[in-house]
C-alpha cells in the first residue's frame, strides 16, 4: 500500500477534486485530502507526506487525475528504487497529449524512509519543493503512463516570475 496525498487549496475546483478521488478509489492506496488553505506548495507537501504509515508516498494534485494499475505500477518499482515517477498525459482543455517526460515529473513517488529527510527544508520552500525533490531523489523513470496533468490558468506554477524563481533556487540547495 502507498499513502497518496491531495492538496487542497481556496481555488479548489470541487468537481475535478472529485474526480480526482475517484480516480483512486480501487487503487492499493490510503489516500489523505489536506486542507492547505493560504499554505505553501512546501508546507501542504511536507504535512501531506507525514501522513499515514505505509512504506511509500505520493500525491495527486486536486486537479489532476490517475489512471488505473497506476498505483500498483508505482509499489513494484519502489521495491527496488528509492523513487519512482510515470510518465503522463497533460489535458488542456479536455484534449489530452502525451508529453515528453522532463526530470520525474508525475507521478512522482518515493520511499517514506527517503522522504523523511527532506520534510524539514521541504515545508520552507513556496513553490518548488517537488522540483527540488525531485533533484535530489533522482527517480528512475517507469515506462508507465499513470497520470493526467490537467493544464490550466490557475496552476500554482504560473504564479512564480523569474527573480522569485533565482530567489528559491538559491534557496533550495538541498545537502547530500
Amino acid at each position: 500500500m502507498i499513502d497518496v496525498h491531495v492538496l487542497t487549496h481556496a481555488g479548489t475546483r470541487i468537481d475535478w477534486l472529485a474526480e480526482c478521488l475517484r480516480s483512486l478509489e480501487d487503487e492499493p492506496c490510503t489516500v489523505h485530502v489536506i486542507r492547505n488553505m493560504g499554505g505553501t506548495v512546501g508546507h501542504g507537501r511536507a504535512q501531506g507526506y507525514q501522513r499515514g504509515s505505509h512504506p511509500f508516498v505520493t500525491y495527486v494534485d486536486s486537479d489532476d487525475f490517475v489512471y488505473p494499475g497506476v498505483m500498483a505500477a508505482v509499489i513494484e518499482g519502489l521495491k527496488t528504487h528509492a523513487s519512482v515517477c510515470t510518465h503522463e498525459i497533460a489535458l488542456h482543455n479536455g484534449v489530452g497529449f502525451f508529453r515528453k517526460p522532463r526530470g520525474g515529473h508525475n507521478l512522482f513517488a518515493a520511499r517514506r524512509e527517503a522522504i523523511e529527510p527532506l520534510l524539514d527544508h521541504m515545508e520552507t520552500i513556496d513553490y518548488l519543493s517537488d522540483v527540488m525533490v525531485r533533484r535530489h531523489l533522482k527517480p528512475a523513470q517507469l515506462d508507465f503512463v499513470g497520470y493526467a496533468w490537467r493544464l490550466h490558468e490557475g496552476q500554482a506554477h504560473r504564479n512564480i516570475n523569474g527573480a522569485m524563481l533565482r530567489q528559491e533556487i538559491e534557496r533550495c540547495q538541498w545537502r547530500n
